[in-house]
Formats: structure tokens, C-alpha cells, sequence
């Protein structure tokens, strides 16, 4: 399953003219076997790039996926 976070410019609070900037998926694999934890990792897209993320980030699915969000950003940014 993955959780996708889109950026997305809206000129002058025009949808019909949004478009995407940079977009975050987050995937989980594994089976939540250590104390419930899942194991996730992350693919970034910014234009014509894309890339993952160089690590992999543990979740308690209860914490949320705005938890999740969090996780991946402060890691990804240290």
C-alpha cells in the first residue's frame, strides 16, 4: 500500500489551473512483525526526477499517516 503526498501550485486559488510540483510516496513492506511496526520507504518526485529515498522508516500504523509524513521528512532532511 502506499500513502502519496502531492505539492500542488493553484494560481490565485485557481483549481482548474493547478498543477503538481513535487510528489512523496511512501510504501510500506513487510508484515509488521517487530511489536506491530511496519517498514516504509519513500520515492520523491520532483519534475523529471525521481529517486528513493536512501533509508527506510518504522510505523506504528496507529500514530497516523500524518505521523508517517513526519517521519520520512525529518529523516530524509537531517
Amino acid at each position: 500500500m502506499t500513502l502519496r503526498v502531492v505539492l500542488q501550485i493553484i494560481p490565485f486559488g485557481d483549481e482548474d489551473k493547478a498543477y503538481e510540483i513535487d510528489r512523496l510516496d511512501i510504501s510500506n513492506f513487510g508484515s509488521g512483525e517487530d511489536s506491530g511496526f511496519y517498514k516504509y520507504q519513500a520515492k520523491y518526485r520532483e519534475s523529471t526526477k525521481e529517486e528513493y529515498l536512501p533509508f527506510v522508516v518504522k510505523h506504528f500504523r496507529d500514530n497516523g499517516a500524518w505521523e508517517l509524513v513526519r517521519l520520512v521528512l525529518n529523516k530524509w532532511k537531517k
